[in-house]
């Protein structure tokens, strides 16, 4: 683990008609204190990138950008397979029955960021 959290990175990747560019800064502090920016229509992964981050860095202010062109709503439908959703929902819940240690915290917003569900 880096001594200093301050520090500047940008990455932007191409995909079919538009792209995706990732600002990252970061100065340090004591303890995790995170904010980020991002388009409403990735608001449902906001929280597995939050533990992403969370996961590599362990101290300092950190600002995470992430923008996003070619992301029009006409340009593509999401939909929700309402199928995967109940069957990863089913499944985890009986983990958590069979393993009282295990706390049952499920949200809908872990559930959508899991492969498959949103399509």
């Amino acid at each position: 683990m880096p001594a200093s959290m301050t520090g500047y990175g940008k990455a932007r990747a191409e995909f079919g008609g538009g792209a995706v560019e990732v600002e990252l800064r970061s100065v340090n502090g004591r303890q995790l204190d995170l904010s980020m920016r991002m388009p409403k229509a990735l608001n449902a992964l906001e929280d597995r990138v939050r533990r992403m981050v969370a996961g590599r860095l362990r101290r300092g202010k950190v600002d995470l950008h992430i923008y996003v062109d070619g992301l029009a709503a006409d340009r593509e439908t999401v939909s929700v397979d309402a199928e995967a959703l109940r069957s990863y929902a089913e499944s985890l819940r009986g983990v958590a029955v069979g393993n009282p240690d295990i706390k049952d915290d499920l949200g809908l917003s872990f559930i959508l960021g899991l492969p498959g569900v949103l399509v």
